[in-house]
């Protein structure tokens, strides 16, 4: 009987040798996002520290660390992200409710 472990690793050798060959095959040359891998690394991070304390999985803290560096590395080859009134607003929205959901979610944590 194959195990499921086997079937993902095949699966992700098989996607990833296609993703290999279609970029091969298109010209245009693939330039990663520095920025957005810094982004991840900032949020990954405290992330990591607080999964690698409580539940010893040191995972999110080693990728965190990990984009963090490959993020400032690369610093000069941010892309500047040009934002809209209309996106800047949804933005706003979603941080407001971010913000919301943690307090609830920490007064229902110590008001229990």
């Amino acid at each position: 009987m194959i195990s499921a472990i086997f079937i993902t690793v095949v699966l992700l050798a098989v996607l990833a040798l296609g993703m290999l060959l279609y970029y091969k095959k298109v010209d245009k040359k693939y330039e990663p996002d520095y920025y957005s891998m810094y982004i991840l690394g900032i949020t990954w991070t405290p992330l990591g520290i607080i999964f690698a304390t409580t539940m010893n999985n040191p995972a999110f803290l080693g990728m965190g660390i990990i984009f963090l560096i490959a993020g400032l590395a690369n610093k000069d080859k941010w892309k500047k992200k040009k934002v809209n009134p209309k996106q800047k607003k949804t933005l706003w929205g979603f941080l407001a409710l971010g913000i919301l959901t943690f307090t609830l979610g920490v007064a229902v944590y110590f008001l229990r």
